[in-house]
C-alpha cells in the first residue's frame, strides 16, 4: 500500500510539473506573439502567425518584401541522430527592375575557406537556399578587414566592391553573431537573405534583418 501511495504522489507531482511547463510555454508564446504583432504595427508591416500542422512561426510583409521565420517538422525519427525540427528564416524581395548588381555575401567558414563556385553551392544548401551561384561570379575583397574575416563577397568582375563598402550593409552584417550569420543573394530579379537553422523570434533580430534587406535593396535598385 505504501508503494501504491508513493506512486500516486509521484504521478500527481509529475502531472503538476507537466501542466506548469505547458502553461508557462503557452504564456511565453502568447506574450512573444503579441510583442511581434505590436512590432509590426509600429512599423506598419503586415503580420500573421504561421500555425499549420507541421509548421509554426511568423510572417511579416512590407511594401515590396516578405519575411518568414518558422520551425517545420521534417518527419525524421527523433532517434536518427538529428533533430526532426528544421528552423529557418528567409527575407525576400522581388525586384520591379533588374538589379544593377548581382552578388553573394556568405559566411566564411572555419579555416578561411575560399568561397569558390562549388563552395558557394555547398553554402547555399547548408543555409537553406535553393539558388545556385552564376558561373561568372568571383571572390572580391570588400576592403573591410573585419567583414572579410567573417564573410565572403562573390560578385561579377565588373562590380566595384566599394558599392557595398560605402553602404550600411557591412555594418549590419557585422552585428550578427557567428551562429546567425546570414547568406545574402542578389540575382537580376530578386534579393534573398537566409538564416538557416534559426527561427528569429526577438524583436531586435527581426528589425535587424529587415534593415539589412532594405540596405541591400538601396544599392541594387
Amino acid at each position: 500500500m505504501e508503494d501504491i501511495g508513493t506512486s500516486v504522489i509521484v504521478i500527481l507531482v509529475t502531472a503538476q510539473v507537466i501542466t506548469g511547463i505547458f502553461l508557462f510555454t503557452n504564456k511565453t508564446k502568447k506574450a512573444n506573439d503579441e510583442a511581434l504583432a505590436k512590432l509590426a504595427e509600429q512599423h506598419d508591416w503586415g503580420y500573421e502567425q504561421i500555425a499549420e500542422n507541421l509548421a509554426w512561426g511568423s510572417k511579416f510583409s512590407g511594401k515590396n518584401w516578405e519575411l518568414i521565420t518558422e520551425s517545420r517538422s521534417i518527419g525524421q525519427e527523433s532517434d536518427s541522430g538529428s533533430s526532426n525540427i528544421h528552423q529557418t528564416t528567409i527575407w525576400r524581395a522581388e525586384l520591379p527592375l533588374p538589379a544593377r548588381y548581382s552578388f553573394w555575401v556568405g559566411p566564411r567558414l572555419a579555416g578561411g575557406s575560399t568561397f569558390s563556385m562549388s563552395f558557394a553551392s555547398q553554402i547555399a544548401g547548408m543555409l537553406g537556399s535553393s539558388k545556385m551561384p552564376p558561373a561568372n561570379l568571383v571572390e572580391m575583397d570588400s576592403g573591410i578587414l573585419d567583414l572579410s574575416k567573417r564573410y565572403v563577397l562573390l560578385a561579377a568582375p565588373d562590380m566595384d566592391p566599394a558599392v557595398i563598402r560605402m553602404s550600411t550593409v557591412p555594418r549590419n552584417l557585422l552585428e550578427w553573431t557567428d551562429d546567425f550569420r546570414p547568406l545574402v543573394i542578389v540575382t537580376s530579379n530578386s534579393v534573398e537573405i537566409t538564416i538557416n537553422n534559426q527561427q528569429l523570434k526577438k524583436q531586435l533580430e527581426i528589425e535587424r534583418l529587415v534593415k539589412l534587406g532594405e540596405a541591400v535593396l538601396s544599392i541594387v535598385q
